[in-house]
């Protein structure tokens, strides 16, 4: 029963992100996936630029699988699925806890998306 309320929590998540910011992609959202994890990309900022912005906001990313957690760079998975390197560049994983609440969602994608905004901004 967690797992599956977390599963609504992360399609909840989704849907917030996507009416914010309609460029973002999730892939495999049509494939058997795990309740807990989003693998978003969010266009024009690196994954890098991601992790650092929202590690100072208090929360974690990853930029890759679970197994490679730590690292920074291109995962490995959305290049055998064929994403271009680019795009797989500013690609993060964001993994839910079963005890994630709406709330806490909610605050974590006002903070995440602060990075999306400020640059945005700039490049105006």
């Amino acid at each position: 029963d967690d797992w599956y309320r977390v599963e609504k929590l992360r399609d909840s998540f989704e849907e917030k992100i996507q009416k914010k910011v309609q460029e973002i992609e999730i892939y495999g959202v049509l494939s058997p996936r795990l309740p807990n994890t989003s693998l978003v990309r969010l266009p024009g900022i690196s994954n890098e630029l991601q992790l650092m912005n929202i590690d100072l906001a208090g929360y974690a990313l990853s930029a890759g699988a679970a197994c490679s957690s730590g690292k920074i760079g291109v995962s490995h998975v959305l290049l055998a699925m064929g994403i271009p390197e680019n795009h797989a560049r500013e690609a993060v994983r964001v993994s839910l806890c079963p005890d994630i609440t709406g709330e806490e969602i909610d605050s974590f994608i006002t903070a995440w998306l602060k990075t999306y905004e400020y640059h945005q901004a700039i490049a105006a």
